[in-house]
């Protein structure tokens, strides 16, 4: 009888420490989900300072994960097509007036919500 209450406590105590467990992760992936949700874009140096790491360490993932490339060695960091599609990134073009009056087009990499919640995860969890 003695052992089978040992048991009881036991049991007792795991299901407490998981409710702690879900209690405390709760907020956290709603907050998560709520930023999957939002259809927000944002710049590089946003999203760094969002996932709370260094501009170049992001650009370096983000090219060693292939999601970014560059059509040059100088030149603009572009979204790959496939990142496009599932909705990670996007990349309006931009059309700013030189002084000359003549016209230029730039285009300007941005991650959405959905792509920064998904960095978030992979770069914090450490995997690809």
């Amino acid at each position: 009888m003695e052992a089978l209450l040992g048991v009881l406590n036991h049991l007792q105590s795991q299901i407490e420490q998981k409710d702690n467990t879900i209690a405390e992760l709760t907020p956290k992936a709603g907050a998560l989900e709520d930023l999957k949700r939002s259809d927000s874009l944002f710049g590089l140096i946003e999203v760094a300072k969002m996932l709370e790491v260094r501009l170049k360490d992001l650009t370096n993932y983000l090219r060693k994960h292939d999601w970014v490339y560059r059509r040059a060695p100088s030149g603009p960091l572009l979204p790959y097509q496939d990142k496009i599609k599932k909705g990670f990134m996007d990349c309006p073009a931009i059309t700013i007036q030189r002084p000359d009056g003549t016209e230029k087009v730039l285009h300007s990499t941005k991650i959405t919500s959905k792509g920064s919640a998904c960095l978030r995860e992979k770069i914090h969890e450490g995997v690809q």
